[in-house]
């Protein structure tokens, strides 16, 4: 996940922070995807993600991201929230089994 704010907002305005999912459904991503979950649950960095002192965390905010605000369920499986489909017709066996790795791996066994 690509999660990072400039070190200093000097505009008007308020700044965003944008979450892009891990992307694509791959072995070595299986753990990233665990990860990335835990921490937009937890509203903490990514173990990755260097934190300063002087930095808030994102909990500590009110109007954070939260599962709610993810619409789509293809949002949701993104963001490791909804167990990805293993069972879609026309795909190939090797999506099947990462699709079912992938769950696994989030908890949603037999999906």
């Amino acid at each position: 996940m690509v999660h990072k704010v400039k070190n200093e907002h000097k505009g008007v305005n308020d700044s965003s922070v944008m979450y892009i999912p891990v992307v694509p459904l791959r072995a070595y991503n299986v753990g990233n995807l665990v990860e990335q979950r835990k921490a937009f649950l937890e509203g903490v960095p990514l173990p990755d993600m260097p934190q300063s002192n002087l930095e808030g965390l994102e909990k500590d905010h009110e109007d954070r991201g939260k599962p709610g605000d993810i619409l789509t369920i293809e949002g949701r499986r993104l963001m490791g929230l909804e167990p990805f489909e293993s069972n879609e017709v026309g795909i190939t066996s090797g999506q099947k089994s990462i699709r079912k790795i992938e769950n696994e791996a989030l908890g949603f066994e037999g999906e």
